[in-house]
């Protein structure tokens, strides 16, 4: 028992200096310090010790379900769309860039699939979704007669109802 006791004291140590260091990384510097050992071994001793570290949550919400605006129904899986803009579809999602996190604003054409318009903000709310939809080109601009989201619920704010409808649409 008495080698089990020193390498439990000696992971210990790693993970004291290294606190996010999980079994594999534990191993490996054990290694390092010229105690190969058996990775099941270690997880086997983490495990009983209570070291293992708990990995970070890469899940970001981007949804906020609790808020007092007037919600909208999706219409998407009533509306077939036989011509291009007929039907757009409105996504918000987050990009990972090296100083953290963009949002990411597009409008889809259902009938199509390309994207009509797009827009890239730090912060995520109604203006960036209003955005990609004014950066849509002109032409097509307001000739949607139903606008679908799923994943932006920023939309449902009182703004987005009184969007600007461009002469000749």
């Amino acid at each position: 028992m008495k080698p089990d006791l020193d390498l439990t004291k000696e992971i210990e140590a790693i993970v004291l200096k290294w606190n996010g260091y999980g079994y594999r990384r534990v191993t490996h510097e054990l290694a390092c310090r010229g105690r190969p050992t058996n990775h099941k071994r270690v997880l086997r001793m983490m495990r009983a010790g209570g070291l293992l570290c708990r990995p970070k949550r890469r899940f970001q919400a981007t949804t906020d379900s609790t808020h007092s605006e007037r919600r909208f129904p999706n219409l998407l899986p009533t509306v077939v769309p036989t011509q291009p803009n007929q039907v757009w579809q409105v996504d918000l999602t987050h990009v990972r860039v090296r100083q953290g996190f963009v949002y990411l604003a597009c409008v889809l054409d259902s009938f199509t699939r390309e994207i009509v318009g797009w827009a890239v903000s730090k912060c995520i709310d109604a203006a960036l979704a209003l955005k990609a939809l004014a950066l849509a080109p002109a032409e097509v601009r307001g000739r949607a007669s139903c606008l679908c989201t799923k994943t932006a619920p920023k939309l449902t704010t009182e703004d987005t109802l009184n969007l600007p409808v461009p002469a000749g649409a």
